[in-house]
Parts: C-alpha cells; structure tokens; sequence
C-alpha cells in the first residue's frame, strides 16, 4: 500500500502538483520510518524524492535536510547489502546538496558536496553523472575565483569519451573554458577556444 503511494507520487510529480506528491511522500514515510531497518531501501527513495521535490519548490534548505536524511539511508543499506545502485542514489543526492547549496549562493558548501559525488561517479565509471558534476564543480570553482582548479576540470571534462561526443555538453566545457581565459586575459587561448567552439 505504501508503496503505491510513493508510485502515485511520482504520478503528481509529471502533472506538476508537487504539494499533492509532497504529502503522499510523507504518508508512505509515517509507515516506513517505524522499522527503518526492514525499510531502509524505500526510505532513502522516498527521502530523495522528498528532497528533489522540496529543490523543484524552490525550497532549497528543506532539498538539503531530505538530501541529508536520503545519504544516511544508502550509508545503512550499503552496510547490509551493497550495491552500486545505492552508491547511485548516494551520488545523487550529494549532487542535489550541491545544487541547492548554489541556490543559496553557499559555493563553498556546493563544491565540497559536488566532489563528494564526483569521488562516487568516478569510481562507478558512471561518465555522464561525472560529467555533469565536473560541469557542476568547475562553475562552483570559477564562482569562488578559482580558475586554475576550474579549468583541470573542464580540461579532464573534454578528455571524457562520453562526455566529447554530446555536443551540449562540449559547447559548455568551451563555454567555461572561454571564460576562464577571458578572466584571466588570456587572449591567444580565447582565440583558440572560440574557433573551436564555432567548429
């Protein structure tokens, strides 16, 4: 029964109705957070759909406190019976706190979060969850005006296979790349990248 209710939660979170899936969330919990060890895999799904709802309400302290509570519940079910698949959601949910941290303008907070996912998508190999969090991590660094530590980033973002053949992709590592020789007047480089990113 319960777990329907987090199914149809995922039902109101494609029509938009995100006060609707918040509350059916936490129906399902009151059952699951009674015996969270014989709950632990439903209760870090419900918690991570609770903080991504929370994060997509623009309510990004509440999107960390459920991110927080989802970690805590991979950390016990990895114990028991690990899996990639959790260390996945773990991934996820440190991005999900770096997102929100960036949000609050909390950059500091953001990269250490981005790098904790980082340290888990690398070791998956799981390429465009790395990507997306070197993307992530070299914004954060370029915002905190750290442009030599930015630019290794994006520079080991553009050596990834995946990550090369999305064009989207590309043309956003060139984005970043272009800015930091811009910021640091670095305009053979800029020459360079702009040609590139016209190919």
């Amino acid at each position: 029964m319960y777990t329907v209710y987090l199914t149809k939660s995922g039902l109101y979170k494609t029509t938009g109705e995100t006060d609707k899936q918040i509350a059916l969330i936490f129906e399902a919990l009151k059952f699951y957070e009674k015996d969270k060890k014989t709950y632990v895999h439903s209760l870090y799904y419900a918690y991570t759909t609770l903080a991504y709802a929370y994060r997509y309400q623009n309510e990004y302290e509440k999107g960390i406190q459920y991110s927080l509570k989802a970690i805590e519940s991979c950390d016990l079910s990895y114990k028991e019976y690990p899996s990639n698949h959790t260390l996945n959601w773990k991934a996820s949910n440190y991005q999900n706190m770096a997102y929100c941290n960036g949000k609050l303008k909390k950059y500091k907070e953001a990269l250490a979060n981005t790098y904790k996912s980082l340290e888990i998508t690398r070791k998956l190999g799981a390429d465009t969850q790395t990507g997306l969090g070197l993307s992530g991590a070299a914004d954060m660094e370029m915002k905190l005006g750290n442009y030599t530590a930015a630019e290794k980033l994006l520079q080991e973002m553009l050596a990834m296979k995946s990550t090369s053949t999305n064009t989207m992709s590309l043309a956003a590592t060139y984005h970043g790349l272009g800015e930091i020789s811009f910021n640091k007047a670095d305009l053979k480089m800029l020459k360079i990248i702009k040609r590139k990113r016209l190919n």
